[in-house]
């Protein structure tokens, strides 16, 4: 699978479907590759996109996760297909940069705003064909503020300087929505709780003297419900709409100047603001009533993001003051903060689609834990090669962009197939190397007859350092301090069968299972070799690994790394790396289950346990899951 487990399962699904059209033809050869596939640890490359030497500015994912939308060289929009990594088709608006992008709510179609925010096109995401342009009715000097897909891929909702319509495609048949302006009446913009909380009037707060609505902020719920909106001069106020235009309250107290960020709950309840006044407040949508506000301890700092909203509105996250805060709703108590470097401008908090995590770069990508704001993974910005996007991408998945043209889909935890647990109820067992077999009457003492050259070459005049045994005692194995491991059979202790001198130091680790020698050294390589015919191969590992433990029954191999934070899962038999478990306290105690069903590793308060997939069924159901639409 290695760097594009999406494709793999969707390739290997399909092999299996040729499969049982031919009388079940290397099912089982199939099926064992696709659990391999399926090994998928957190945070992991899932897909790695073929986009190179590009600028990305911008990114989208389709609603069914299959797909994204990347603004390339601020003039093109690549159409990208998540599961193999190629890229579909592109279009261009010529020789003007693209401003935003976004999908319809089925998919179908996807839209760029673009030409100092004056033209707007739709096209097919099939085959990329242009579907309709909209163009701003008021002239060079006017600005389409805001652009959505409304309900359907049918619809449009634009604003077009002071008003709303929706726009039907491909005819382009305007209906008024809304005319920012109407409808404010109960609004005192001089009497509100910023002129409170300052002292002074409104006015000598903000100067905002322009007519201009072009930064007007609009927020529509998911499912179209309702629509926030508010204006830029600040004696609008933040209006909530349904999805029929009307009004259905005025949000309590809140100026609606350019500088508040807002955002609006899935479920279409609460508004959120975080104002560069130095307030964040969390507002109910059907009486516009303020819920909670807090203050900030800070004032007139544009270096602000809105407050986001998880995925079922029972939490919201915000950035104030290079701090990340996470609290839970409705009564806004914190939930966890956590301290970022400063930056120019703080990023935007984006949650995975389960609501366990956020991500964000700062301009380092940090993914952090939901529950109590925790650093679970950190990967580092080069200067060449910032990241620029990180969104969600279906599933348990992450849509990443950097400088480079770089675009990579991680694996969140929520997809992996390994998950922390305080701790695991069922019994370890394990196969340990270094215990004596009963099989063996004597072991083998080293006191054998060696061709002269590996005792010239080799210099093994020492006696070995120890001894492991195969668990159904048919191989001894003797290690030395000067890397040669000699391989015994049982029937004849005192003649060398194998003679392995790969490693130039002492093995670290080192364990027969069935009719393969397995080994580490120092320098951070594992080695694989047939007994019978002599075949091997190395992997580099990068780390020593100084302890094995072995599941003779699927023939997976379990490597302790030397520091103890991290645990390496092979295929014995596929010599191959399946799955990594990594902790930031180290592992103490590791093992595979009683069932054969998980890989567990204990640390000192915690335990990870890995699923193993044996069972067949979820294996294919899980599998469907990770691979892209066919």
């Amino acid at each position: 699978a290695g760097q594009d487990k999406q494709s793999a399962a969707a390739l290997l699904l399909d092999t299996l479907k040729l499969s049982e059209e031919n009388d079940g033809m290397r099912r089982d050869e199939i099926i064992s590759q696709l659990r391999r596939t399926m090994y998928i640890e957190p945070f992991s490359v899932v897909s790695k996109l073929d986009i190179q030497n590009e600028r990305l500015n911008n990114a989208a994912v389709s609603p069914d996760g299959t797909q994204a939308i990347c603004a390339a060289n601020g003039n093109t929009v690549a159409l990208i297909d998540l599961g193999t990594g190629r890229i579909v088709n592109t279009v261009s608006a010529g020789n003007s940069e693209i401003s935003s992008i976004a999908f319809s709510p089925d998919g179908t179609r996807f839209l760029a705003v673009y030409g100092d925010y004056r033209y707007a096109t739709v096209w097919n995401t099939l085959d990329g064909s242009e579907v309709f342009t909209y163009s701003t009715r008021h002239g060079r000097d006017s600005m389409l503020a805001n652009v959505l897909f409304w309900k359907d891929a049918d619809t449009l909702l634009i604003q077009d300087y002071d008003q709303l319509f929706l726009v039907s495609i491909p005819g382009g048949e305007e209906t008024l929505f809304y005319t920012i302006g109407d409808q404010q009446e109960g609004y005192n913009y001089e009497s509100n709780l910023y002129t409170a909380g300052m002292g002074k009037p409104m006015g000598e707060i903000i100067t905002d003297s322009s007519d201009d609505f072009a930064h007007t902020y609009l927020l529509v719920s998911p499912d179209r419900s309702r629509v926030v909106v508010t204006g830029k001069d600040g004696t609008t106020g933040t209006i909530v709409l349904d999805d029929k235009g009307e009004r259905v309250a005025l949000l309590d107290r809140l100026p609606g100047t350019v500088a508040e960020y807002y955002d609006i709950s899935p479920d279409g309840k609460y508004v959120s603001c975080q104002s560069y006044l130095g307030f964040m407040g969390v507002w109910e949508t059907e009486t516009g009533r303020m819920r909670y506000l807090h203050s900030l301890s800070r004032s007139f700092t544009g270096n602000i993001t809105p407050p986001v909203f998880s995925p079922d509105s029972s939490k919201l996250a915000y950035i104030s003051e290079s701090t990340l805060i996470i609290e839970n709703l409705p009564g806004g108590k914190e939930a966890g903060r956590l301290e970022l470097a400063p930056t120019e401008f703080p990023p935007r908090i984006s949650w995975s689609e389960d609501g366990s995590f956020l991500f964000f770069f700062n301009p380092n990508l940090y993914f952090v834990d939901a529950e109590d704001a925790r650093v679970i993974l950190m990967r580092e910005s080069g200067m060449d090669d910032p990241f620029n996007n990180a969104v969600p991408a279906g599933g348990s998945m992450v849509f990443v962009t950097r400088g480079g043209g770089e675009a990579v889909c991680y694996s969140l935890p929520g997809g992996s197939s390994m998950a922390f647990r305080d701790d695991f109820d069922g019994e370890l067992c394990h196969y340990d190397p270094l215990s004596g077999s009963s099989a063996w009457e004597t072991a083998p003492e080293g006191e054998h007859t060696v061709p002269g050259t590996y005792q010239t070459v080799l210099g093994m005049q020492d006696g070995p350092s120890y001894t492991v045994y195969s668990p159904d005692g048919q191989y001894a194995a003797l290690v030395y301090p000067d890397g040669p491991i000699e391989v015994f059979r049982r029937e004849d202790p005192s003649s060398v069968f194998l003679l392995n001198a790969q490693f130039a130091t002492e093995a670290t680790a080192c364990g027969i299972t069935g009719d393969i020698l397995c080994a580490a050294d120092s320098k951070g390589r594992v080695l694989f070799q047939n007994i019978t015919d002599g075949t091997m191969t190395i992997l580099d590992t990068g780390a020593a690994h100084l302890t094995f433990n072995f599941d003779l029954r699927q023939g997976l191999l379990m490597a302790s790394q030397e520091d103890g934070k991290r645990i390496d899962v092979f295929s014995v038999k596929g010599a191959e790396l399946l799955f990594t478990m990594s902790s930031s306290s180290p592992f103490l105690r590791m093992g595979f289950s009683e069932d054969g069903e998980y890989a567990v590793a204990f640390t000192e308060d915690a335990c990870m346990a890995a699923h193993l997939y044996t069972d067949e069924a979820l294996l294919l159901e899980e599998a469907e899951k990770l691979a892209p639409r066919r």
